[in-house]
C-alpha cells in the first residue's frame, strides 16, 4: 500500500501573488520531516506542501541548512546533480516506462529529465512548456515551488483519477572532516526499502490524491 496524502484545492484567486510567502504554507504542510532511511536519521528540517487550482498542482520545499554547497564550472543543467537540491519524481506504473524527474538545486536551477527502468536516463529530453521552477534563498534556508500545469500531467497519464505516483526527496552535500572528497546525504519521504540509496524504483514513491 502506497503512502497517500490529500493535497487541498484552493481558487486561483484566493492564491497569494507570491506563492514564495512562507506564511502562506505554513497550514499545509503535507511532509513535516523526510527522512533517511539508510542512516535512520532525519535532515536539520524539510518540510514539503502542495496544492491544486483548476490549471495547476503547485509543489512546495522549505529547506533547513547549515551551509550551502553547488558545483558551478560550466554552468549545465546536470550540474544540478551535484548540488544542494529538492527532487520531484513522477510515474504512471511501477513499470515506470518511462518516469519523470526534475530537480532543482538551491540557486534555482532546474535538470528535467526522464528515464526508463532501471536508471535508463535519457538527460537529452526536456520537460516541454507546461511547468515552472521559483526558488528564494537564504543563510539558512531555502524555498522551492514548483508548478505544474494538469493539461501536462494528464498529457503524461501522470494524472489519473484524481491521483499522482510522486517521489519527493532532497540531497544535501556536505564534506568530511579531514576529507577533500564531497559526500551525499539522501532524503525521502517514503522508505524504498533499497540495500542503497536508490530513489529510482518503484517502492520509492507515494500518492498524492488531488481533493
Amino acid at each position: 500500500m502506497l503512502d497517500t496524502i490529500a493535497v487541498p484545492f484552493i481558487a486561483h484567486q484566493n492564491l497569494p501573488t507570491d506563492l514564495l510567502t512562507a506564511s502562506f504554507w505554513e497550514d499545509k504542510i503535507l511532509i513535516h520531516q523526510l527522512y533517511d532511511p539508510w542512516r535512520q536519521v532525519h535532515p536539520k528540517k524539510t518540510s514539503f506542501a502542495a496544492i491544486h487550482d483548476d490549471q495547476a498542482v503547485y509543489f512546495y520545499f522549505e529547506v533547513t541548512v547549515d551551509g550551502y554547497h553547488a558545483q558551478q564550472i560550466a554552468d549545465h543543467r546536470q550540474e544540478v546533480a551535484q548540488s544542494d537540491r529538492v527532487e520531484l519524481f513522477f510515474k504512471r506504473d511501477d513499470r515506470m516506462q518511462p518516469y519523470y524527474c526534475l530537480e532543482v538545486d538551491y540557486l534555482g536551477r532546474c535538470f528535467d529529465y526522464r528515464a526508463d527502468f532501471h536508471r535508463q536516463m535519457d538527460y537529452d529530453f526536456h520537460w516541454p512548456k507546461g511547468w515552472n521552477a521559483s526558488v528564494r534563498y537564504f543563510p539558512q534556508r531555502y524555498q522551492v515551488l514548483l508548478k505544474i500545469e494538469k493539461t501536462l500531467l494528464s498529457q503524461w497519464n501522470l494524472l489519473q483519477e484524481k491521483k499522482l505516483q510522486v517521489g519527493v526527496f532532497q540531497a544535501t552535500y556536505f564534506q568530511a572532516p579531514d576529507q577533500n572528497e564531497m559526500h551525499t546525504y539522501w532524503y525521502s519521504w517514503v522508505d524504498p526499502g533499497t540495500p542503497q540509496p536508490d530513489f529510482h524504483v518503484p517502492s520509492a514513491f507515494g500518492v498524492l490524491q488531488l481533493v
